[in-house]
Order: C-alpha cells, then sequence, then structure tokens
C-alpha cells in the first residue's frame, strides 16, 4: 500500500501491482482476489481522504520522508528529515531489504520466518500500568521499564533524541557562574539605595502652586 501511494504521489498515471496480484491467486482462489482489491481500493481512499482528497488524481507530491539519505530524497524531490549523506535509507539498503522481503515470502514455512511480527508497545505496559493505578507498583517502576522499553524498541523520532550529558553540565556550569556574579551587584545595589534613600515615585511629593 505504501509503495503504491507513493508512485502515485511522485506522478504515475497509473499503477499494476501485478506481483500482488500473482501471490493473491497463487495463495488462493477468486475470493482472494477480491479481498486484495478491496483491501488497496479501502486503502487509497483512506490516504487521500486523510488529506481532504476525493479523488486519485488530486493526490500529488503531498509528502515528505523521514530518514531517507540524500541521495534519495534529492532524486524524489521531496523534503527529508533526519537524514543526511552519512545516515539514512539509502538505494542499496532498500535493494537489500526488498531481497529480503522476497525471500520471506517465497519461503514454504511462513510461520518460523514470521516477516510480518513487529513489536507491540501497549500491550507490553497495560498489565505494569495496571499495577501502578492500583497501587502494586511504585509508578517510579512503571516509567524506567516504559523508557528501557523505548531506548530498545523506538517507535517515532522522540525515541531516538535525547540531551547531552556534557552540554547539559556546561550549561548548569554556566548559569551558576553567572547567578554568583550577578547576585552580589544586585545585593550591593540594593544596599546603595537604600543608604541614599532615593525617594520612590509613591514618596516623591507633587510640585504646588
Amino acid at each position: 500500500m505504501h509503495d503504491i501511494m507513493v508512485a502515485l504521489g511522485l506522478g504515475a498515471d497509473a499503477v499494476v501491482p501485478y506481483l500482488m496480484w500473482e501471490l493473491a491467486v497463487s495463495k488462493g482462489d477468486l475470493q482472494a482476489v477480491e479481498n486484495l482489491y478491496k483491501a488497496l481500493t479501502k486503502g487509497v481512499e483512506k490516504v487521500i481522504s486523510t488529506l481532504g482528497i476525493h479523488e486519485v488524481r488530486g493526490y500529488e507530491r503531498l509528502f515528505g520522508a523521514i530518514g531517507l539519505s540524500e541521495q534519495v530524497s534529492q532524486y524524489l524531490a521531496i523534503p527529508n528529515f533526519c537524514g543526511s549523506d552519512n545516515a539514512g535509507l539509502t538505494f542499496g539498503r532498500m535493494e537489500a531489504l526488498s531481497e529480503l522481503r522476497q525471500s520471506w515470502y517465497g519461503a514454504a514455512d511462513r510461520k518460523s520466518i514470521r516477516p510480518n511480527k513487529l513489536f507491540q508497545l501497549y500491550p507490553r505496559i497495560w498489565k505494569s500500568a495496571g499495577s501502578v493505578a492500583d497501587g502494586s507498583v511504585p509508578y517510579d517502576d512503571f516509567v524506567a521499564k516504559l523508557a528501557q522499553f523505548e531506548a530498545d524498541n523506538p517507535l517515532s523520532i522522540r525515541h531516538l533524541l535525547g540531551f547531552r550529558d556534557d552540554l547539559a553540565r556546561s550549561t548548569a556550569r554556566s548559569t551558576r557562574r553567572s547567578m554568583v556574579t550577578h547576585i552580589p551587584l544586585l545585593s550591593a545595589r540594593c544596599r546603595l539605595d537604600r543608604k541614599m534613600k532615593r525617594p520612590t515615585a509613591r514618596t516623591r511629593k507633587r510640585p504646588t502652586g
């Protein structure tokens, strides 16, 4: 589905997923082909309706990318985030992934490979969340467990980002030095003001006559 929508978004007049049709025929009967057609139709409708588009011809290059190499993003002429010349998905990596998927779907024993098994975060933390709710597990333990899951199996960009400890410590030291410098000067200014007994706006008398 993703590949089809990218092809349409990049300007393809038509997309023929012949390998998907062939796989559906080889794995099932006419019902399998009908199911595939319904799935593709609903998938296309869902993607374009999310953007407020009601016709496939209205879906254009309305997307960006996350984690592509600069070579790929420039070739596709799309905005790219969190990618560079040294990091990101390359054409070579795409080819390797395509060959890996082909070996998955061509295997005789699909159950031993389980290519579509993805890491599911929430089923793993519901029990812990319930334990926090009934007071049997401290909240800090739950937060630590969740952070470990996110570190081992990042699901979004925020799971891959963090703060540099060296910069944090340097900033904290600079802030403390600034406070140490300014607080004595402020105290000295207050003492000087009290000594001179400068009139304030409230005590200053209005001129008469």
